[in-house]
């Protein structure tokens, strides 16, 4: 299918109508097609002006194929096609929004990841790699999201190893990693998969990162109330999390504290997890420490429900349990 007529029906795939883009009253015409070719105006591009034949792009990326976001690129001239694939629009990259197609299979997604990937120099891409979105997202933190692990693995195999950790270390803003969003939505595959390709001496320091509530991923996946009938993901997410830190440092990380003094194995006992509550105690009970430690971390960690519970009524304290 010729590459213009792919744009045609893009465009009405997604709602918009051709004709209103580019101001064709036939969009299936011959003229429609040569006026779609002469927007990609080199001038137009290298300014970073060419702002209604981004919008066709970033469409195609959103919501079409990987092969006809070749197809569109090869449309731009090559000594300006970075430009035009690093710009943004509203504060997105075109790698942001191919990890949220939502139109096209995990493979889809990886094959334009790939071709987006391929149109930047080498030299280039790992500016292009790390870039954040207006929330302060790389594309890792959107690939936790869904667990997409090839992507990640494409993402991280642009990079040196120096830059492989910055990225995945990266913290968005609100403080988060891309860890704390695979245990928000307990993607446990591709939070090993983040753990494993941090160095062994940096291991530690990424799984106990806060993000700027004071929430460590444990935090986040005692939490997550809202896959609590996935109780068998979760309680593997957190061994698997947990135990790569070494054992004496196990219970440390089990009994840290948010800023409003809540521990991931509170959390869990509001959220009704009663099995990763006791999965939390007996992390705690492999550590042997003074009685008086133990004696005070049994008081704060029995307390019950309705102390926890009243936290939530703290008026103006910021202090939400839940």
């Amino acid at each position: 299918m010729n590459v213009f007529k792919k744009i045609m029906l893009l465009v009405i795939i997604v709602g918009s109508a051709s004709s209103d883009v580019f101001g064709m009253d036939n969009p299936g015409s011959n003229a429609f097609f040569d006026k779609v070719k002469g927007a990609f105006d080199e001038a137009e591009v290298i300014r970073g002006r060419n702002v209604k034949n981004f919008e066709i792009f970033y469409d195609a990326v959103s919501h079409g194929t990987a092969e006809l976001v070749r197809d569109l690129l090869e449309a731009i001239p090559v000594e300006h096609r970075v430009v035009f694939v690093m710009n943004t629009l509203k504060g997105d990259t075109v790698l942001h929004r191919a990890i949220f197609n939502e139109y096209n299979t995990t493979n889809g997604q990886v094959a334009i990841v790939r071709v987006l990937l391929e149109a930047v120099p080498l030299e280039r891409r790992a500016v292009f790699v790390m870039t954040k979105d207006k929330k302060g997202h790389t594309a890792l933190h959107d690939a936790a999201f869904e667990g997409d692990v090839d992507i990640a693995r494409l993402l991280l195999e642009n990079l040196s190893e120096e830059q492989r950790v910055a990225f995945i270390m990266s913290r968005d803003k609100r403080g988060a990693t891309a860890l704390h969003y695979a245990a928000m939505c307990c993607q446990a595959v591709f939070a090993r998969m983040l753990i494993e390709a941090i160095p062994t001496e940096q291991r530690v320091t990424f799984i106990m990162t806060n993000d700027f509530e004071g929430h460590t991923a444990l935090h986040g996946l005692a939490l997550s109330g809202h896959v609590a009938d996935e109780i068998g993901d979760i309680l593997e997410f957190v061994k698997m999390l947990i135990e790569a830190i070494p054992a004496d440092q196990r219970a440390i990380f089990v009994m840290s504290e948010d800023p409003c003094g809540h521990t991931a194995l509170q959390y869990a006992i509001v959220q009704g997890q009663k099995e990763l509550v006791k999965m939390l105690k007996g992390y705690c009970q492999q550590q042997q420490e003074p009685e008086e430690e133990v004696s005070r971390k049994r008081t704060r960690d029995g307390v019950d429900e309705s102390h926890v519970a009243s936290k939530k009524r703290e008026a103006g304290s910021g202090c939400n349990i839940m």
